[in-house]
């Protein structure tokens, strides 16, 4: 999932100029490798429980209470273009509350709670390691949205100890 600033009851991304403004995300150079893809993302989140979401901690508690939470907000690069420009309301998820926030020398995290279940997914197994020396350099998949782009997946990723 993307977080981004709460809208209103509907979302259209085909209305992206006028989005852009509203939210303060001005378009890439399009010499960067994603410069012709739509910024809207603020943060990257994964889904953690039926109704609870986990992102970055330096986003802030009132940031975050103010945000919401957008799944398949993806390109779709064989033909160019957003995967979903439109999101109804039932598709569109806000904070409820932030359960745990922490963004200081031990960690940068926050778990949210959503304000209604997300139905059509299954929530991410999080695997915490309490001694970092017990990671090992094995590959990782990370997702992310660069720049507010869209979500990109990588499988080249790795653990750093």
């Amino acid at each position: 999932a993307v977080v981004i600033p709460a809208p209103g009851e509907e979302f259209d991304l085909s209305k992206l100029p006028a989005m852009r403004q509203r939210y303060r995300n001005p378009p890439l150079d399009p010499e960067y490798k994603y410069g012709q893809q739509p910024r809207l993302a603020r943060l990257t989140a994964f889904l953690v429980g039926p109704d609870k979401i986990m992102t970055a901690g330096h986003a802030g508690v009132r940031q975050l209470q103010r945000s919401a939470f957008l799944f398949d907000f993806t390109w779709d690069s064989k033909n160019g273009c957003l995967y979903k420009t439109h999101y109804e309301g039932s598709e569109i998820y806000r904070c409820k509350k932030v359960i745990l926030h922490r963004n200081d020398k031990l960690g940068d995290y926050a778990i949210c709670q959503l304000d209604k279940p997300v139905a059509d997914r299954q929530p991410l197994t999080l695997e915490i390691v309490q001694d970092a020396a017990k990671i090992d350099k094995r590959p990782a998949k990370m997702i992310s949205a660069p720049d507010g782009t869209p979500l990109k997946l990588t499988n080249q990723g790795q653990f750093l100890g």
